[in-house]
């Protein structure tokens, strides 16, 4: 887990200080994501995640990571995300 907590930093350490997380390169953002998820830190990994895919929302990545962290579907409307892959990961999501 320190590992990860040192990955974080190195990641945030490559950008200017006081650039705004969301304008990260979107694979930081993802891999950010995956970090704090794997942290247990749910609502900070799902900004990461959103962020990330709304700058490129082709990383398939992105999508299964965010899927993971969809608990019922309440919690699917605040992925204000209006993309096709949306509906697909849903889907996916709800029918298995």
């Amino acid at each position: 887990m320190e590992q990860l907590g040192e990955l974080t930093h190195e990641i945030m350490a490559s950008y200017e200080e006081g650039t705004n997380p969301k304008d990260y390169d979107p694979y930081d953002l993802y891999l950010l994501g995956m970090i704090t998820r794997r942290l247990g830190d749910i609502d900070v990994s799902t900004d990461y995640l959103v962020a990330s895919i709304l700058r490129n929302s082709f990383i398939w990545g992105a999508w299964i990571e965010l899927a993971f962290l969809i608990m019922d579907r309440k919690r699917v409307s605040i992925y204000h995300v209006e993309h096709f892959m949306r509906d697909h990961c849903l889907l996916i999501l709800f029918v298995l």
